[in-house]
């Protein structure tokens, strides 16, 4: 197996695995074709995370530029099949009157939140992804819903299960969302790349639930408090335009769409590729207990 990684010693979550690494970055155009002509299947699961929602254009822009200059790789090196790691965020809600969960039907439309980096990034990178695969680039789309799972590091879920245990999870959010096991993802996106139509999107997905029914779900198995109010989706977006100025931009993000958070089906994929998911409580079980492991969250029964 070959990777590619901007940082020499960087290995990520896959260090226990026999890997010949490659040194690049996606703005060094040259400097994927040595790692992609050793491949015939590319998994780009490396796109652009904006890391705050300033300069909304020039990030889209940077984005753009990123995908062209895989997709023009992957070209060059004549790969089998690439599999492109998009996101939940891409999919846009069914027409009204439509009596069914959002799926592959429906597209974000740009600008709906204009406000977002992430949002505009993330749907700008999928369209250069599905215009190459229009034009004969052998690729195929994953869109991961809401991950959850064991080895989450300390990025935003490690944040959110510090907060439940500390006690501080007694806000919620009165919105839908799916969540999913990362290893559930991962094998996905093999699945993908084994029985993936070129140019589909498969929404890798899982359960269907409100924000504070998984919070209250995580803080029950934790032994911490769970929400007891319901913070209003407007004072959310208020909170974004603070956290974009301060030092959680990329929380900001997401905050700023969340009207746009929604239910989703994962029929195609389970159909098309025999995706499958496990249930909820099992992932929950097995995240918080790494994340114990780990002493991100402490053991035993919150005291109140």
């Amino acid at each position: 197996m070959h990777a590619l990684r901007r940082r020499p010693g960087a290995v990520g979550h896959v260090d226990s695995l026999d890997v010949h690494w490659h040194v690049g970055d996606l703005d060094e155009p040259e400097s994927l074709d040595s790692a992609f002509g050793q491949v015939e299947v590319l998994f780009h699961a490396a796109g652009y995370v904006p890391p705050n929602s300033r300069a909304v254009p020039t990030k889209v822009a940077q984005s753009v530029q990123q995908t062209r200059n895989v997709c023009e790789a992957a070209r060059r090196a004549e790969i089998d099949k690439m599999v492109y790691t998009s996101t939940l965020t891409t999919i846009g809600a069914p027409p009204q009157g439509t009596d069914r969960l959002a799926d592959e039907r429906d597209s974000y439309i740009p600008g709906t939140v204009s406000a977002s980096a992430y949002f505009e990034c993330k749907y700008a990178m999928e369209s250069e992804v599905l215009r190459d695969a229009a034009e004969g680039l052998p690729v195929v789309v994953v869109n991961p819903t809401f991950v959850l799972g064991p080895e989450g590091g300390e990025g935003t879920i490690g944040v959110l299960m510090k907060m439940i245990a500390a006690g501080w999870g007694r806000v919620g959010v009165g919105v839908d969302q799916n969540v999913v096991d990362v290893r559930d993802v991962a094998d996905g996106h093999v699945r993908a790349a084994e029985n993936g139509f070129d140019a589909e999107r498969y929404i890798l997905g899982g359960t269907n639930l409100r924000v504070d029914a998984l919070m209250s779900k995580i803080a029950d198995l934790i032994g911490a408090p769970g929400p007891a109010v319901t913070v209003p989706t407007s004072l959310l977006r208020f909170a974004a335009r603070a956290l974009n100025f301060g030092g959680l931009g990329a929380l900001s993000n997401h905050l700023f769409g969340i009207e746009q958070w929604q239910s989703l089906s994962s029929e195609k994929a389970q159909a098309e590729i025999g995706f499958q998911s496990r249930l909820l409580e099992v992932t929950l079980r097995d995240t918080i207990e790494w994340y114990r492991e780990q002493g991100v969250i402490p053991r035993g029964q919150y005291v109140v």
